[in-house]
């Protein structure tokens, strides 16, 4: 748990840039972890660089790009490809608009992780 603060939610009127650290599994291939940094734009794009690691097999320098929204509930969703790679994620927002916690919501997939500022 991470307290959720005082935090106003919505798109907001610049850039924010977190790092950005998952890890979990892939059903039939093996763990995998991401870790790198994505920049949220005020309109709503993803953009980014990240390393891979997929059941040992490590990608560095994988650009990435999206989309996500954000509710005024403090939470939302993300679509983004990185590399070949597309996944989506539901993610809540805490720590007073500093991180975010997130979750893969693709089929056959167990990964979480969160996002700080």
């Amino acid at each position: 748990m991470a307290t959720q603060g005082q935090v106003t939610c919505g798109l907001g009127t610049s850039n924010r840039t977190f790092a950005v650290n998952l890890s979990g599994t892939v059903v039939g291939t093996g763990p995998i972890g991401y870790t790198g940094q994505l920049i949220l734009s005020a309109t709503g794009s993803v953009t980014g660089t990240m390393t891979l690691n997929v059941n040992g097999t490590v990608t560095n320098k994988v650009n990435v790009r999206g989309t996500y929204t954000e509710g005024s509930n403090c939470m939302g969703t993300a679509a983004i490809t990185a590399g070949t790679s597309k996944m989506n994620f539901d993610f809540v927002v805490v720590n007073s608009g500093k991180e975010l916690l997130m979750l893969e919501t693709d089929t056959n997939t167990v990964v979480s992780g969160n996002a700080q500022m």
